[in-house]
């Protein structure tokens, strides 16, 4: 028998039939496979198995993947960071972590052969990098790029459920379409729009930021400090470590009529796109114990650094008084 042929290249007539009743119908013949174990066992069955998985992952229906998969499920893979998963929780974070960088992606199968235990599959990948994606090279940069990427692959089945799958790819041919390789190929009007893309990117998580001081929202601020930053404030300790500097925002935050704000107003991203600093004005405010409002100003900097995930967090940043802001009641 020839494998099927899945990307509509078939000369018989076909009835269409809507996404969510196709959806339904095949989970529904798969269950019901699993519950014949000699059916079950069979190639036009292991096939089914392998649809049902793929429509569940495009259409990230993962609780579906608890009838498919199983528990111990292992992925081989090349490259990308994270490939190599043990276990069907582990694998399905994977996805999650891929659907955010290629919020569109979707896999499109053509052909499946199945021999015993085993299911050989050629497909195309499709999708856009929407975020920044952790390589083994280091966090690139969303570029807004699409890919489509033939792959191939070959799946274990045990018990009617899928326990084992090898993928191999053209890592370099996806690079290129998604616009990272060869790294040092890029014009300069893509490499000004790279680094111009860090420092919005790095504006945005300032401001956001000096949003939650604002509101007051304790949790939200220190998120946006990594664990091992260090903290210089006027007229206080050094806080180094997340912890102390928990505490510091907590004090602080406790202080009758506290309000702290500030605007970037100078933002450098370096080449690499890996660090960058922000600076501008800031306002401190708060009530003596005479209950008067006291305000002062002056400007900070703040160091940041890109995290695995893509996004920015601070790790040193010093304030300063102006020179001309001695305390001043309101």
């Amino acid at each position: 028998m020839n494998p099927p042929c899945l990307a509509g290249r078939s000369n018989v007539k076909q009835t269409r039939i809507p996404v969510m009743a196709r959806t339904r119908f095949l989970f529904s013949f798969v269950l019901l496979l699993l519950t014949n174990p000699l059916q079950a066992q069979s190639p036009e069955a292991h096939k089914a198995i392998i649809l049902a998985f793929n429509e569940a992952v495009n259409d990230r229906a993962f609780d579906r993947l608890s009838a498919l998969v199983r528990a111990d499920f292992v992925r081989h893979g090349p490259a990308p960071a994270g490939a190599q998963v043990r276990s069907r929780d582990a694998f399905i974070a994977y996805l999650q972590s891929n659907h955010v960088v290629f919020p569109d992606e979707r896999v499109e199968m053509h052909r499946l052969v199945a021999e015993g235990e085993y299911v050989g599959f050629w497909a195309t990948y499709h999708g856009t990098q929407r975020e920044p994606m952790p390589t083994p090279m280091g966090v690139l940069p969303a570029t807004g790029r699409p890919a489509e990427m033939p792959f191939s692959g070959l799946f274990r089945l045990e018990d009617g459920q899928i326990a084992e799958l090898w993928v191999t790819w053209d890592n370099l041919g996806i690079l290129s379409q998604l616009g990272h390789f060869p790294p040092g190929d890029k014009p300069a009007d893509a490499e000004a729009a790279d680094a111009e893309a860090a420092r919005a990117e790095l504006l945005a998580a300032d401001r956001a930021w000096a949003a939650a001081a604002a509101a007051g929202d304790i949790e939200r601020v220190t998120f946006f400090w990594a664990d091992d930053a260090v903290n210089y404030f006027p007229g206080a300790p050094v806080a180094e470590g997340i912890g102390a500097i928990r505490a510091l925002v907590q004090r602080n935050r406790s202080m009758p009529g506290f309000s702290l704000s500030w605007e970037p107003e100078r933002v450098v991203v370096a080449r690499s796109g890996e660090i960058g600093y922000t600076t501008g004005p800031f306002t401190l405010s708060r009530r003596n114990p005479e209950g008067a409002l006291v305000t002062r100003r002056g400007h900070y900097v703040c160091l940041w650094e890109r995290q695995a995930d893509g996004s920015w967090k601070c790790v040193v940043e010093s304030s300063v008084f102006g020179p001309d802001s001695e305390p001043s009641q309101n």
